[in-house]
């Protein structure tokens, strides 16, 4: 008998062997790792394939309450000729049972056309929210996509008198911008709530109170795809959100300058610390008065002017991060002195995708700044302070150059990206191991250009006379 208990224990896997506290962590980290918060990707089948596994992971993961706070709830689907008549009950009782007292996050409610009754309500729905609600204290993020013109009547009913102390998140997705508040939501209160995206074609209806709780706001993002506001509701949105401290516009040509120039009110962020703008953002930045921005993200088609305004009305003082996405040809993005010199604390600059803007902002960064008239005896290379620099594409050279000027001048690049390679300088290093890392990459991908064209001469293939080997990255 001892040596079959032996033999037994000899075949049973390492990991089998592990305590079950740490197995349930090391679960959780798992299922986390692949969670891709509102984003419209969720993904929780972690959870259903380590309970497949073995009957032993299945009873930790079972027991693990940290794996069933996220709920996905499948009311609807995006494509309608893949409809299931099966609702999600089951699967949210069981999220419910197993996840204990631990936080909830209802990550989808999708609806569609085939969700609701002819008179417009959503029995599915209902039934969902009648099993949510004696657990609406634990709610700690609610994300709703719509994916249909008809938007169920009764949507928000059972929302609309619900305390919810825990709740951080709330994320409205709206693919026809069909949705309507009629009526204020959470009025027995969401103290907690940080984290607001919806529509901006959402009339929260802030004249006459706000329809949702905005007090705690701290980070809106407003979608733009279809609908708009004017400059005028959006500084009374912000108004009503004392504590906004990020903001993100999807397409920032949503808000609409619904005004004369000379008459459009000065749209004022006193406490914004990062902002988020895509697509055309320049009109939106002429109006904008944040001066204590510190993160600032521009992607989209405007990035030239934008940088203009930005330089010559001294935007931005307090900016440390710079993040630029160029994602249309247009004409190239001028940096000039002045905006080196309105921005002197940056430390952290994303530059474009083109590898032409990129080689011209080498240039330029690697040049003593001319004399500033209103400041005798200033004369340094642009940004002193800068540490971080992510390239999406850029020759060696260039490159090799603007790190020996700034190490020249005492203040070397720490951490350097290139495509989708990056190097951290050692603590207490010069700055030329970053050159040295620059030639080795230069070298590796030469030697495979090399070989490459190589190849194609021994099988008769013409070689395309790209470059190969010229850029690093």
């Amino acid at each position: 008998m001892s040596s079959f208990c032996h033999r037994r224990a000899a075949v049973v896997p390492p990991i089998e062997k592990v305590p079950i506290e740490l197995l349930g962590a090391i679960f959780v980290a798992g299922h986390r790792s692949q969670c891709l918060a509102f984003e419209g990707g969720w993904n929780f089948s972690f959870r259903s394939t380590i309970s497949l596994v073995s009957r032993g992971f299945r009873e930790v993961a079972i027991q693990t309450p940290g794996l069933w706070g996220d709920i996905l709830l499948s009311v609807g689907h995006y494509d309608d000729d893949d409809h299931t008549e099966r609702p999600p009950m089951e699967y949210l009782e069981m999220c419910l049972r197993r996840s204990s007292n631990i936080q909830l996050q209802i990550f989808a409610a999708r609806l569609c056309d085939k969700c609701h009754n002819g008179d417009n309500s959503c029995p599915r729905l209902d039934r969902c929210m009648e099993l949510i609600a004696p657990h609406l204290t634990r709610i700690q993020a609610i994300a709703l996509v719509v994916n249909t013109m008809e938007v169920p009547d009764n949507l928000f009913d059972h929302l609309r008198d619900v305390h919810v102390p825990a709740m951080e998140t709330l994320y409205l997705h709206d693919e026809y911008d069909c949705l309507i508040l009629d009526f204020p939501i959470f009025q027995g209160g969401a103290p907690r709530l940080s984290s607001l995206s919806i529509p901006a074609g959402l009339d929260v209806r802030l004249e006459a109170g706000p329809f949702l709780p905005l007090a705690a706001v701290t980070d809106l993002y407003l979608d733009g795809t279809f609908q708009t506001m004017t400059s005028d509701q959006l500084v009374t949105l912000t108004e009503a959100t004392p504590q906004l401290r990020e903001l993100s516009l999807s397409h920032p040509s949503v808000i609409v300058i619904n005004r004369p120039e000379h008459q459009v009110p000065c749209i004022r962020l006193p406490n914004l610390t990062s902002l988020t703008l895509f697509g055309d953002a320049s009109n939106f930045i002429s109006h904008l008065h944040s001066p204590t921005v510190q993160h600032l993200c521009l992607s989209g088609y405007s990035i030239p002017r934008s940088v203009k305004i930005i330089a010559s009305q001294r935007k931005f003082p307090a900016l440390e991060s710079l993040s630029m996405d160029q994602y249309y040809e247009q004409e190239p993005t001028i940096y000039t002195p002045e905006l080196a010199r309105s921005t002197p604390l940056l430390k952290d600059l994303h530059l474009p995708t083109d590898s032409t803007a990129a080689n011209a902002f080498l240039a330029f960064l690697r040049e003593p700044l001319p004399e500033d008239p209103t400041v005798p005896g200033c004369c340094s290379l642009p940004w002193p302070l800068l540490q971080s620099l992510r390239l999406s594409s850029v020759r060696p050279e260039p490159l090799r150059e603007l790190l020996i000027a700034r190490i020249q001048h005492g203040i070397p690049i720490q951490s350097l990206t290139v495509c989708d390679r990056s190097n951290q300088l050692p603590s207490g290093a010069d700055g030329m191991e970053m050159v040295r890392w620059i030639e080795a990459q230069h070298a590796e991908r030469s030697l495979v250009a090399d070989r490459l064209a190589g190849w194609m001469r021994q099988h008769g293939m013409r070689d395309a006379g790209t470059g190969a080997g010229t850029e690093t990255g």
